[in-house]
C-alpha cells in the first residue's frame, strides 16, 4: 500500500503548528512559580493559613476568613500558628532573603544580622504586634489565651521593658522565655 504524499504532509504539518504554539517554559518563569505549603486550620474552623513560597524568594503568609471570605496577606512571613480559642494567630516575619545575603556577602557577623520577628495578630479585630528578636514560639493545644516564645539574647545596650525582669542571658542563664496571656497582654 503506497502513501500519498499530500495527506501525509497536511498532517505532518498539522502536528508541527500544534505544538509550535506553546511557548518554552523559561528559568525566570519557574522560579515565579509559587507552592502552597503548611496549611493549618483554626480550631473554629474560620480561619485557614498557607505560605506562597516561590522557588526564589520571600515567603507570603496568607490568613483566610471562611465566614467573611476575606483574605490577608503578610510578605516575608511563615511558621502560623492559632490560638485554642482561634482568636489569636502568631507567625515568624524574617528579614528580606536579599538583605540576608548581601550581609552575608559583606562578611556580616552572624550575631549582627537582622533577625525574625514575632507578629502577633488578633484576628477579630485585625490588631498586630510585633516583637523583635524572636528565637520560637508556640501556641498550645489546650490553652486558650496563652502562648509562649523565647527570645534571643538582647545585646548589651538594649533596655527590656520594666514588667519584664530578668538575669543577664548568657551561655549559662540562657536566653528570654516569655510567657504572654493573649487577653490581657500581661507577661
Amino acid at each position: 500500500m503506497q502513501l500519498k504524499p499530500l495527506p501525509t504532509l497536511l498532517l505532518l504539518s498539522l502536528t508541527v503548528s500544534v505544538f509550535a504554539q506553546k511557548p518554552a517554559l523559561s528559568i525566570e518563569a519557574i522560579d515565579r512559580w509559587k507552592t502552597i505549603e503548611k496549611e493549618a486550620i483554626a480550631p473554629n474552623g474560620n480561619w485557614v493559613s498557607y505560605e506562597l513560597t516561590p522557588n526564589q524568594g520571600d515567603p507570603t503568609l496568607m490568613l483566610y476568613n471562611h465566614s467573611k471570605a476575606e483574605s490577608l496577606s503578610f510578605e516575608r512571613s511563615h511558621k502560623a500558628a492559632f490560638s485554642a480559642d482561634s482568636r489569636f494567630a502568631a507567625f515568624h516575619i524574617s528579614p528580606a532573603e536579599d538583605t540576608l545575603k548581601a550581609k552575608k556577602r559583606a562578611k556580616v557577623k552572624d550575631k549582627d544580622l537582622p533577625k525574625d520577628t514575632l507578629s502577633i495578630l488578633e484576628l477579630g479585630s485585625g490588631r498586630q504586634e510585633k516583637i523583635p528578636r524572636l528565637k520560637r514560639f508556640i501556641m498550645p493545644e489546650k490553652w486558650e489565651g496563652w502562648m509562649a516564645y523565647q527570645l534571643l539574647p538582647a545585646p548589651r545596650d538594649t533596655a527590656l521593658p520594666d514588667s519584664i525582669k530578668v538575669k543577664p542571658e548568657n551561655k549559662e542563664n540562657g536566653s528570654l522565655l516569655v510567657i504572654r496571656n493573649l487577653r490581657t497582654g500581661q507577661q
